[in-house]
């Protein structure tokens, strides 16, 4: 995928992630559109979103996530 065509799809999964964020911290934004993968090629970021949330008692702790690739032993 090229890069252009990759940040274009990682602009709008980071729209639907600041929606979700909204819910918890008002207006907040992801930090990142794209990464890079192991081979070099720049991929959009948030096709599987991993949510978790942890609320305490001072306020809470929100975090999106990519799905991870782990590298090769």
């Amino acid at each position: 995928m090229q890069y252009f065509q990759a940040l274009k799809i990682g602009q709008v999964r980071i729209k639907d992630a600041a929606t979700k964020l909204k819910n918890y911290a008002g207006n907040a934004l992801p930090a990142i559109a794209l990464k890079e993968s192991k081979d070099g090629i720049w991929e959009p970021v948030g096709e599987e979103d991993m949510v978790g949330v942890v609320v305490g008692e001072h306020g809470c702790i929100i975090c999106i996530c990519d799905k991870m690739e782990m590298p090769s032993p």
